[in-house]
């Protein structure tokens, strides 16, 4: 089950028993085996990026996967499957400094925000109409990416409720 072992646990109770955080939840109930570091190595040559180190370690031990996490439906693609997918959607042409990495499943992509000064470097993104203006800040790791998601997104005709 995505090679899960708790790491980086960062509480305990009563000093016996590790808290998992969301990143070792999400690899519990992902489900696939690591992608391997020539997959992660071909796929940053394809994308021409380097991935973030903490997507890499996640990646290394379970490669993608779809699951109902908290509020939100998160699908992450395996490693072989991330260049022809920033292909199809033409992320370089319609969403400049930014690389898609998963989705909800629906409109809304997950994707790394490049450009030089990022509100955040998790960003969801919409497929549809995506537009710097319109990236949500997701946090900086992939662990307050996963509590984004894992919360939901209050979302309103203006993208995020309490947003002009």
């Amino acid at each position: 089950l995505c090679g899960y072992s708790p790491v980086g646990a960062s509480s305990t109770l009563g000093g016996m028993m590790p808290l998992m955080g969301l990143t070792d939840k999400w690899l519990a109930v992902a489900g696939r085996d690591g992608a391997s570091e020539q997959e992660l190595a071909q796929a940053e040559r394809e994308l021409d990026v380097r991935f973030p180190d903490d997507y890499r370690a996640v990646m290394l031990r379970c490669d993608g996967g779809d699951a109902d996490f908290g509020e939100s439906w998160v699908v992450l693609w395996p490693a072989h499957d991330l260049a022809e997918r920033n292909r199809s959607l033409k992320s370089g042409q319609f969403a400049p400094g930014f690389t898609y990495f998963g989705s909800d499943g629906a409109g809304e992509g997950y994707a790394w925000d490049w450009r030089g000064k990022p509100h955040a470097r998790y960003v969801v993104l919409p497929f549809i109409s995506p537009e710097s203006a319109a990236a949500i800040p997701s946090g900086d790791t992939f662990e307050e990416f996963l509590d984004v998601l894992h919360g939901g997104f209050p979302f309103t005709g203006s993208r995020l409720s309490g947003e002009p």
